[in-house]
């Protein structure tokens, strides 16, 4: 293969930080050699006798400095046949001579296409040999086409990445890959969700193919905000984490000017997780996979949070797919610590997950509860996070719910002042009445109404750490509105007026500004 990735992300990658490949090509380098001889060769066709050469099939060549009959060889060709001592071109034989030959891949660039695995799960109930270096794998009904980019995941001989190769009927398909066994697991296939086409560029004096793929990726991602019924809020989104893979293709100019296609490289799956790294943190995502107790929830949050019975908090995790995680928790009654206890296995969907902090772990009876994740063996796999219960009462409390830096769904409850007005914008026009018109009849028209609500809430006075954690809702674009009792997500907009304010040298607090993201739906003209 003449296309080697010579850098890989890692398998964890921040979407809103490049996500880079790196790859090399043996047909790129513009190699001249001498020709001792030629001969008739497949065909008919001309076979170049040299001590060797390192020209692969389908490379377009130049022919210089042939004489006499020969001169016919001066042109650009394609290589047909290799072999050690010689290669062959799709020019005629005429003449024998000596003369020199230069590859000329002309304009020569990798694409690389980027397919993500967002197509349906199906179990695979068997795989067997069908010969020639395949494997001819059985699923429910596919839907699959030849040069599909299919994962398989689940067995134990063939998880990773391949392009369909045939297909056999509705539920059987081949791709290349070593027979071990017939085993089980899953396949989906990616669709391609963009295309990239890069020229070399050097690095230490070596050509390199660089792609940031990143921008694509971000795309295909999605928040992973989940209903707030304890049933269900495990389940995450499954777009705050896709699954994907890189397909290179040396892309150069035939010998009539025309692109032609070669070889071809897929790299293995990689995941691209919709967060990003700031500058003064790790630019890796290694610290936020769980499987120790300094590992981090997708949050910048404080440790310890206040909530209100009623409320409910989302910690979303990336988890280690060899791992099976539940959930501990330790209620204090009175400031007294009890029995930890533990829950059920959380689900985890493409290695995503979420922790809820909900009527399942706390009540009013409690004074605080401190949540992690554990293994199967109950071993600390997480950070823990202290949620305090606050059993004030407020006059108007607003909770918000916003996209964090992470990725994950942050909340927090306003209980300051509280103001909302009633206003809206008109559009109309005004027309001239003609004689004789009723008292009713309306010369100035109102053509349509924007009615708004906007809201304003402060916070209680915030320490350092709150405040530099809630400068992530004031950058966020997904920020929600519930209420306790609902199981209602109001997306709303923060206006340009949302700032934190320093009331003195140490306290902070935060007000916000926003509006429904839907505004109210009025009667027009």
């Amino acid at each position: 293969m003449s296309i080697t990735i010579s850098y890989n992300p890692g398998l964890n990658s921040a979407a809103w930080r490049p996500i880079k490949f790196e790859c090399t090509s043996d047909r790129y380098a513009s190699t001249a050699v001498s020709v001792t001889g030629v001969t008739s060769g497949t065909g008919a066709f001309a076979r170049f006798a040299v001590a060797s050469h390192p020209y692969l099939v389908g490379d377009v060549v130049t022919g210089t400095l042939f004489t006499g009959g020969a001169v016919a060889y001066n042109v650009k060709m394609t290589v047909t046949v290799i072999s050690g001592a010689y290669f062959e071109t799709d020019e005629p034989y005429v003449a024998s001579s000596t003369g020199t030959v230069t590859r000329s891949n002309e304009n020569f660039q990798l694409k690389a296409q980027i397919a993500v695995f967002t197509g349906t799960k199906l179990n695979i109930s068997g795989v067997t040999n069908p010969g020639g270096g395949l494997i001819r794998v059985t699923t429910s009904t596919h839907g699959y086409a030849v040069n599909d980019i299919v994962l398989i995941e689940g067995t134990t001989s063939y998880n990773g990445t391949y392009k369909i190769v045939a297909i056999i009927s509705a539920t059987v398909f081949d791709v290349t890959a070593t027979y071990v066994a017939s085993e089980t697991g899953t396949s989906r296939v990616g669709p391609i969700v963009g295309t990239k086409r890069v020229y070399p560029i050097l690095v230490g004096g070596s050509p390199i193919f660089r792609f940031n793929v990143a921008g694509m990726l971000q795309t295909s991602l999605t928040p992973d905000l989940v209903d707030s019924a304890p049933a269900n809020i495990q389940t995450p989104n499954t777009g705050a984490i896709q699954k994907f893979a890189v397909l290179f293709t040396e892309e150069y100019d035939d010998e009539d000017g025309l692109i032609t296609s070669k070889d071809e490289k897929l790299s293995s799956f990689r995941q691209a997780l919709r967060l990003t790294l700031q500058h003064e943190e790790t630019q890796t995502v290694s610290a936020f996979l769980m499987g120790s107790s300094t590992q981090r929830f997708l949050t910048n949050a404080p440790s310890s949070k206040n909530i209100r019975v009623g409320e409910e908090e989302q910690l979303s995790f990336i988890a280690n797919p060899a791992v099976t995680y539940k959930i501990a928790y330790e209620q204090y009654i009175a400031g007294v610590a009890q029995a930890v206890q533990y829950t059920a296995g959380v689900l985890i969907l493409d290695d995503r997950g979420i922790l809820p902090v909900n009527s399942n772990v706390f009540n009013a009876a409690h004074s605080k509860v401190i949540v992690w994740l554990v293994d199967a063996g109950n071993a600390q796999m997480s950070e823990k996070r202290t949620f305090v219960v606050d059993t004030q009462l407020y006059a108007k409390p607003v909770r918000l719910y916003f996209e964090n830096y992470l990725g994950g769904f942050d909340a927090f409850t306003f209980t300051g002042e509280y103001t909302v007005e009633h206003s809206n914008k008109k559009t109309g026009y005004t027309r001239s009445l003609a004689s004789g018109f009723a008292v009713r009849d309306r010369g100035i028209n109102d053509l349509a109404t924007y009615s708004l609500n906007p809201t304003e809430v402060f916070s209680d006075l915030l320490t350092e750490a709150q405040a530099l954690w809630l400068r992530e809702l004031l950058d966020s674009n997904n920020v929600f509105k519930k209420d306790i009792g609902s199981t209602v997500f109001v997306p709303v907009n923060l206006s340009d007026g949302s700032k934190l304010i320093y009331t003195t040298a140490e306290a902070k607090q935060l007000k916000i500004e926003y509006v429904k993201s839907n505004a109210n739906i009025v009667l027009g003209n």
